[in-house]
């Protein structure tokens, strides 16, 4: 008697509405669409550079991956079925499950179908896609990434302005000394530059030539 009330009040609790009924009657599967959410749910649906594909899915051998349509599973992301998952930096694959959507959906046909509501359609449902929808994936057989994927290039730390040794070509150069008596070349613009050593010598030379000039000058 127990097993009979709780059995009935399972079934009770897994019929489905007909507001329920009618939206999963007018998003039909194929049987390769059933089969593409069925490994996405158990995370066995994959894209690598070489396409998408369907991991370990063999029921009685180890290690057996098939290949898989590529417009066949871009439609059902486009379609929000699927979410993407990327694995590794760089990307090496891409990992793909249900999201959200996609849960609440194919756990509705899959009620609809056990109870014979619904059955696999003759052909993949398009989803009134059309190919511009399927062409915002970026695939990695084409070398394509999604924004978040994408390596951000690293922006340069700010360096310190090195110090000018020399004045700006096209200036106006004046040879003047500090209350050190150390010469300084000066800008007509207003900049002091510190000469670099030879550049130094040779100034120091012409000043003190300069000055002999000047004292010779007043002594004549």
């Amino acid at each position: 008697m127990h097993n009979a009330q709780f059995h009935r009040v399972a079934r009770l609790e897994d019929l489905l509405s007909p507001e329920q009924i009618d939206q999963v009657a007018s998003s039909p599967l194929s049987e390769a669409q059933g089969t593409v959410l069925w490994w996405a749910q158990q995370g066995k649906l994959a894209e690598y550079e070489d396409g998408f594909f369907g991991l370990d899915v063999s029921p009685d051998k180890w290690d057996v991956n098939k290949k898989i349509a590529r417009k066949r599973v871009i439609a059902l992301w486009a379609a929000g079925l699927l979410r993407v998952e990327s694995v590794g930096d760089p990307v090496g694959h891409r990992d793909l499950y249900l999201s959200r959507k996609g849960h609440a959906f194919y756990g509705l046909w899959s009620k609809a179908r056990r109870q014979s509501l619904v059955d696999y359609a003759p052909k993949d449902n398009t989803f009134d896609l059309t190919s511009k929808h399927l062409a915002r994936y970026p695939l990695l057989s084409k070398g394509q990434l999604f924004t978040h994927e994408q390596t951000q290039p690293a922006t340069p730390s700010p360096t310190a302005a090195e110090p000018q040794t020399d004045p700006p070509p096209g200036h106006t150069v004046l040879l003047e000394q500090d209350s050190e008596g150390q010469c300084m070349v000066a800008c007509a613009c207003g900049s002091f530059f510190e000469p670099q050593p030879d550049t130094e010598s040779a100034q120091l030379a012409r000043h003190q030539d300069h000055l002999e000039e000047v004292e010779a000058r007043s002594r004549g």
